[in-house]
């Protein structure tokens, strides 16, 4: 079973168990969903601002002090609801936390002083389907022509290679030296 409708089920089957009225019931599953967007509203442990967010939102609708609070459940509801809460929700918090919360990635870039910027690679076309008499015709030019020649160094590509082989040198140097 999907873990949204198997989250939604056991909330409509716990206050039908209570015996809770609509608007009780409407209620419940309000708070109770309001709390699911508060774990999964960060990719970091909130585990416990969580928890309190759901005890001021169960209060607000225990109490009966308008417009603060509107008295919905009763004593005994609060204390039913906040075990079901306890047993069920939060003891598979981190259960919610990874299947509902989005992944984080992070793209990490140096930059070096001196160093010239490296341009983004150029994505790679795709190979397009050659038929099998193409192929005959590809390998046979293939085999005539000349391997080509590489192309030399730009300066900055010389630059950087020298940079590197002394900043390697110098390490080897200190590692020797141990």
């Amino acid at each position: 079973m999907h873990i949204p409708l198997k989250f939604s089920l056991t909330i409509t089957r716990f206050a039908k168990s209570l015996g809770m009225n609509y608007a009780q019931a409407s209620a419940f599953f309000s708070i109770m969903k309001l709390v699911h967007t508060k774990c999964t509203s960060t990719p970091y442990n909130n585990n416990e601002d969580t928890f309190a967010y759901f005890k001021q939102l169960l209060i607000k609708h225990s109490l009966q002090r308008p417009p603060y609070s509107v008295g919905v459940f009763t004593v005994h509801q609060v204390q039913a609801i906040t075990d079901y809460a306890l047993n069920t929700y939060f003891r598979h918090f981190d259960m919610y936390k990874y299947a509902f919360t989005p992944k984080v990635r992070v793209d990490i870039s140096f930059h070096y002083d001196g160093v010239p910027v490296t341009p983004e690679p150029e994505p790679e076309p795709e190979p397009e389907e050659i038929a099998p008499e193409e192929e005959e015709e590809v390998e046979a030019e293939a085999g005539s022509e000349p391997a080509p020649e590489e192309p030399e160094e730009s300066e900055e590509v010389k630059q950087i290679r020298e940079l590197i082989q002394v900043a390697m040198g110098s390490e080897l140097k200190q590692l020797q030296g141990r």
